[in-house]
């Protein structure tokens, strides 16, 4: 049972920080597609992809394209259907360093070879039973004074601009809601089991304890400020698009009360977001283990045949412009004293609450 827990988080691969989803280039329409032999599609799809990888990935300007290009029409063209040349792009990605790329299609995706592999004996027993029972948002009540906020993965692709705000709404009011029926000490929010995802709703959900501010930017490649993200009455700003938006309770947002958060190997891309987002507020603390790394920002580009691609396109940085490749703690505990089972016995928690109480 353990190993095959384990074999399930390897798996893993929604690590993925998204901008604003791009349009498909040239992207064939229903009646075409079903004329098309599979050496049509893998022109047409490949086309679109690389377009896209050469106008939009963040290292382009030092990629030999053509090369790469002609070399993944060689291998995708010895498969004998659509869906199965798409795994040569791991290939391609691999060659081009863009190991926070990936495709999705209605059947499957395609990652490239992660940055690092994370071994088994990078977790404990606990953490892997709890993930492979699932981790869902939830926000809940320790000891009668602590706020506890569980933010997972979000992936969120196939689901309308309404459908978002109102599944971010839905997180918001829960934080906000707990707020207002205790006199919360502080808050703790668990980013353990946030392996990445869509960063606007988790990042706006929170605006009861972040207010309006720049939560992080996103560089070029040579380091410098491109776009800036914010939260401002109730919308998040990526640039100048609105990503997602909430009616905000009329309760004064809490930016002072003290806030730990948990992180861990597992927090990455969106989930590193989220504590970037927290950079500049007054009382807050890192706990746990340094994050996973991937702290590139992806936007998100519809190819033809349904193919959705999520490509490296920045460096993310916090709202002073710094970057870092992952995120430390300020108290460092190690995974296995986690315990998923009682929480105030599990030693994240517990400096977590240590930290609220010295601050009240």
């Amino acid at each position: 049972m353990k190993k095959i827990i384990y074999s399930s988080l390897a798996v893993i691969a929604i690590l993925l920080s998204f901008a604003q989803c791009k349009q498909p280039i040239n992207s064939p329409n229903r009646e075409i597609a079903q004329k098309l032999t599979v050496q049509d599609s893998i022109h047409i799809f490949s086309d679109s992809l690389f377009s896209n990888l050469e106008k939009h990935y963040l290292f382009k300007d030092s990629v030999s394209w053509n090369k790469i290009k002609k070399r993944f029409e060689k291998n995708a063209l010895t498969h004998t259907t659509f869906e199965n040349s798409l795994k040569e792009s791991k290939a391609v990605f691999d060659s081009i360093g863009c190991d926070h790329c990936m495709l999705f299609s209605e059947n499957g995706y395609y990652p490239a070879t992660p940055k690092k592999q994370l071994l088994y004996k990078d977790y404990s027993y606990e953490f892997s039973k709890k993930h492979s029972e699932g981790v869902e948002f939830s926000v809940s009540l320790l000891e009668d004074v602590y706020g506890y906020i569980v933010i997972p993965g979000m992936l969120l692709l196939d689901i309308t601009q309404e459908e978002l705000n109102m599944k971010t709404q839905e997180m918001y009011d829960k934080i906000v809601m707990l707020d207002k029926n205790n006199n919360l000490k502080g808050w703790i929010i668990d980013l353990r089991f946030n392996v990445g995802g869509n960063s606007y709703p988790m990042i706006n959900a929170l605006h009861h304890l972040l207010g309006d501010k720049v939560v992080y930017n996103e560089l070029n490649v040579n380091k410098e400020i491109e776009k800036v993200n914010k939260l401002e009455n109730g919308k998040f700003y990526s640039g100048v698009k609105v990503e997602t938006e909430i009616k905000t309770i009329n309760k004064k947002t809490d930016i002072k009360i003290p806030v730990a958060l948990i992180i861990g190997n597992w927090t990455a891309s969106a989930g590193e977001t989220v504590v970037l987002a927290f950079v500049g507020r007054e009382n807050v603390i890192k706990i746990g283990e340094p994050t996973y790394g991937y702290t590139t920002a992806n936007s998100l580009f519809k190819l033809p045949f349904k193919v959705k691609a999520p490509l490296t396109t920045g460096y993310l940085a916090d709202m002073y412009g710094n970057y870092s490749e992952n995120l430390n703690p300020d108290i460092y505990i190690k995974e296995e004293e986690n315990n998923f089972e009682n929480l105030l016995k599990d030693q994240n928690i517990i400096e977590a609450i240590k930290y609220i109480n010295s601050k009240n």
